[in-house]
């Protein structure tokens, strides 16, 4: 359902609807226009949390690369990391917001932590997140790495995005690790 392809078709769905880019190449506009999306919907984030925007070079280019991403698509997975109060949350939920303008369907988006309960205490709501079309997933390494469940060790997270990887849905996760620190 959530192809390239068909994520593609979206975007030119919408741009399509703008006269003023109609004879310009997509390739060429699309990028800063998913951009202007997304910090638009970062600005909204931010006034949410009771902040204010303030712009600066590091969160530009953040955005600009998530624009990036969305455009090109190369894979159907993105990972925002960095330092502790960088934003990279809010920048997901930016994200999230843009990817529900385009898809027209709705996200999860859960923290990590969340998801380790939700093994546990709901198989049902777990089994939904497994195969949930488009899933964010906020502040992966603050989860407990393995859970009880009936006595037995389950590491919840590994077991979530290893399916959604096999199965190519559209992930979307938040970290404060490094990839060493995650592997």
């Amino acid at each position: 359902q959530c192809t390239p392809d068909w994520y593609n078709q979206q975007l030119r769905k919408i741009h399509a609807q703008h006269k003023r880019w109609q004879d310009e190449r997509i390739t060429k506009i699309l990028p800063g226009t998913v951009a202007n999306y997304i910090e638009n919907a970062y600005k909204m984030e931010v006034a949410l949390r009771g902040g204010n925007y303030i712009e600066n070079e590091s969160c530009k280019k953040a955005i600009q690369e998530i624009a990036q991403w969305f455009v090109n698509r190369p894979k159907f997975g993105l990972q925002i990391y960095g330092y502790v109060g960088m934003g990279k949350s809010t920048l997901a939920k930016a994200a999230k917001t843009f990817w529900q303008l385009v898809a027209k369907q709705n996200c999860k988006y859960l923290s990590a932590a969340k998801i380790a309960d939700i093994k546990n205490e709901d198989a049902g709501e777990w089994e939904k997140t497994k195969k949930h079309p488009a899933l964010f997933i906020d502040d992966l390494g603050t989860e407990p790495v393995f859970v009880k469940n009936y006595g037995n060790d389950t590491t919840p997270l590994v077991e979530l995005i290893s399916d959604r990887y096999d199965n190519m849905l559209f992930t979307v996760i938040t970290t404060n690790l490094s990839g060493k620190e995650i592997a």
